[in-house]
C-alpha cells in the first residue's frame, strides 16, 4: 500500500521545516487515548463542565485562565512549586496572584502525574506530590496536556542525509544550516530555535533570501527576538532578560516604570504591572524590555522595535509619545532612567572636567 504512494523527488537544496507537536510523557493508565492537546481542543471545540490541565507553561495558563472565565472548573497540575519558569518570580507572581484570585482553578504544586484513567465517562487522574510525599487522586470530564513539544524528525532518516541531530532538534549554524551544507532546517524542528509563529517566520525569511542568493549571508540574532503570553495580565517581552544580559557579559542597568502612575492605565481601570528596561551601561543602549500588564501586547511591538533598532535611553527621552497611552511609557522610564544616571554623573568629580575638555576639543 505504501509503496503505491512513495515517490522520489531530486533536490539540489532542501529546507525542513515539519513543525512539532506536544510533548506527551508516558503516564501509564487506559485513559491515555483520550486525553487532549491544545490540537484536540480546537478541533473539538466543546467546553467541558470540568478540565484537568497537565502542565503549567504558557499553554496551559493561558488555557486555564481563558477557560476558567466561561465557567469551566479546572484543575491546573504544575510539575514544580511555580508556574511559568522561564519568567522572572516577580512577574510571573501578578500571573499566580490571579489565578489564585480564581474560585474556577485549582492550582496544584510538585505534581508528578503517574496514571491516568478513563472509567464511568470521567478521567481519574493520579499524581505524587513531591512535597507532601502523598499519593493523590484528581477527577474531571476532560484531561488537556500541556507539556511542552517535541520536533516532527523521528521518521525523516536524517542519518542517512548525514544531518547531525538529537532528541530535541536538528542542529544548525546561525544561517539555519545543517550539517548537510546543502540542507536548513528552520522553526520547532531545529535545535535552540524560540518555538514561536512568529519566530518561524523570521527563520524562514533569512533562510529564503540565503537560498535566494545561493550563498550564505543572512544569520539569525534571537537576542531580539520578542513574545506574549496571553494570560492575564499579559507578559511581554522583548530582546534579552536581565539574567541573559549578564551571561552575555554586559554591565546592565535596570529601570522600572510602576503602571499605578500612568494615566492611561488608570483611565481604563487596569493599573496593575511594571515595564522594565534592561540597559547596557557602557553605551545605553536598550538591551531588553519586559512588560507586565492586562494589554501588554498592544506595546509589544515598539518594545520589539526598539530592540531591534539598538535603540538607547537617549533615543526614547527624544521621542514624543502621545498622552494618555501606554506606549508613553517607554518615555517615562527613559526619562527617569537619564535623570538617575546623570545624578551620579553629575556626583563624580571628574564630571565637570569632562564637560570643559569636550567644549575645548
Amino acid at each position: 500500500f505504501l509503496q503505491e504512494y512513495q515517490k522520489e523527488i531530486f533536490f539540489t537544496k532542501a529546507v525542513i521545516a515539519t513543525g512539532s507537536r506536544t510533548f506527551i510523557p508516558e503516564f501509564s493508565g487506559n485513559g491515555m487515548d483520550k486525553v487532549w492537546t491544545n490540537t484536540e481542543f480546537f478541533d473539538e471545540m466543546i467546553l467541558p463542565k470540568s478540565l484537568t490541565i497537565i502542565g503549567s507553561g504558557p499553554i496551559g495558563i493561558e488555557l486555564a485562565q481563558i477557560l476558567a472565565n466561561y465557567g469551566v472548573k479546572i484543575n491546573l497540575v504544575g510539575h514544580r512549586d511555580k508556574i511559568l519558569s522561564m519568567i522572572e518570580g516577580k512577574y510571573s507572581r501578578f500571573v499566580l496572584e490571579n489565578i489564585q484570585k480564581n474560585s474556577n482553578i485549582n492550582l496544584i504544586f510538585n505534581a508528578d502525574t503517574q496514571k491516568i484513567n478513563f472509567e464511568n465517562n470521567r478521567f481519574e487522574i493520579e499524581f505524587f506530590d513531591t512535597k507532601t510525599k502523598e499519593s493523590k487522586t484528581l477527577f474531571s470530564e476532560k484531561v488537556l496536556i500541556a507539556t511542552g513539544r517535541t520536533p516532527n524528525i523521528e521518521s525523516l532518516h536524517l542519518e542517512k542525509a548525514n544531518i547531525t541531530f538529537q532528541k530535541r532538534g536538528i542542529e544548525v549554524d546561525s544561517f539555519l544550516q545543517t550539517s548537510n551544507p546543502d540542507i536548513y532546517a528552520v522553526g520547532d524542528t531545529a535545535l535552540h530555535f524560540p518555538q514561536f509563529a512568529h519566530t518561524a517566520s523570521y527563520g524562514a525569511h533569512i533562510v529564503a533570501q540565503n537560498l535566494f542568493l545561493g550563498r550564505n549571508k543572512f544569520s539569525v540574532d534571537f537576542t531580539k527576538n520578542s513574545w506574549v503570553i496571553f494570560s492575564s495580565p499579559n507578559i511581554a517581552s522583548a530582546g534579552l532578560s536581565e539574567e541573559e544580559a549578564q551571561k552575555k557579559g554586559f554591565s546592565v542597568v535596570i529601570g522600572e516604570y510602576d503602571y499605578s502612575i500612568d494615566a492611561k492605565a488608570q483611565i481604563e481601570a487596569e493599573d496593575t504591572g511594571f515595564l522594565k528596561f534592561v540597559v547596557n551601561r557602557k553605551n545605553l543602549q536598550i538591551l531588553g524590555i519586559q512588560i507586565v500588564h492586562q494589554d501588554a501586547h498592544a506595546i509589544a511591538g515598539e518594545a520589539a522595535l526598539i530592540v531591534s533598532k539598538k535603540c538607547t535611553l537617549i533615543d526614547l527621552v527624544d521621542t514624543i509619545h502621545p498622552h494618555p497611552t501606554l506606549s508613553e511609557s517607554f518615555g517615562f522610564l527613559a526619562k527617569k532612567m537619564m535623570g538617575e544616571i546623570m545624578q551620579k554623573r553629575i556626583k563624580n568629580p571628574f564630571f565637570p572636567l569632562a564637560l570643559f575638555i569636550k567644549k575645548w576639543i
